[in-house]
């Protein structure tokens, strides 16, 4: 939270989730933050400090329980998990396309943990998108290939896309041969 709250850059997926939710409400995070809306920034400290009051609350008190939601087999668990995902996905609208965008955003999910891809930068997705369309109304599509530091981090960020898929594959063949 520290380097979210001063500086505007997220330390973790749920900073980045907390990101996203302030600039939904056109709050910039960084040193003005904590000038322009102490208030805020104080009362999320307050709710933080309760939160953990609350929890370790929880946790001291409700440790033997929660250690043996551990032990329930995988086969019983899981199961529940999708019943349990499912029925709060249609209890909402009442809609079967719900339930398919939970099981569509569920696969993805997986996919991502499958391929070690880190869920925050998805998160940031409406800033960037706000960058793309001003640089592309600023300058047009050949702002991206001007200047060479955009043009190596376009290629950075191709590779860190393609190589968890790809490079497993290219690691096999190497044994083969």
């Amino acid at each position: 939270m520290v380097p979210l709250l001063t500086l505007g850059i997220p330390g973790a997926s749920t900073a980045a989730v907390l990101l996203s939710a302030l600039m939904i409400h056109n709050l910039n995070p960084g040193p003005k933050l904590f000038t322009e809306e102490p208030g805020l920034v104080y009362g999320l400290f307050a709710y933080m400090f309760i939160a953990n009051v609350l929890l370790a609350f929880i946790g001291t008190f409700g440790a033997k329980i929660w250690v043996k939601v551990g032990y329930i087999k995988k086969t019983i668990l899981y199961p529940l998990i999708f019943v349990f995902a499912f029925l709060g996905s249609y209890s909402i609208k009442k809609s079967m396309f719900d339930v398919g965008t939970c099981l569509v955003f569920g696969l993805i999910g997986w996919m991502f943990k499958k391929y070690d891809y880190p869920s925050s930068p998805l998160v940031l997705g409406k800033l960037i998108e706000t960058n793309y369309i001003q640089t592309l109304m600023v300058t047009g599509p050949i702002g991206f290939v001007q200047r060479p530091l955009t043009v190596i981090l376009f290629i950075i960020s191709i590779v860190a896309i393609v190589y968890p898929i790809i490079g497993p594959r290219l690691k096999e063949r190497k044994k083969k041969e």
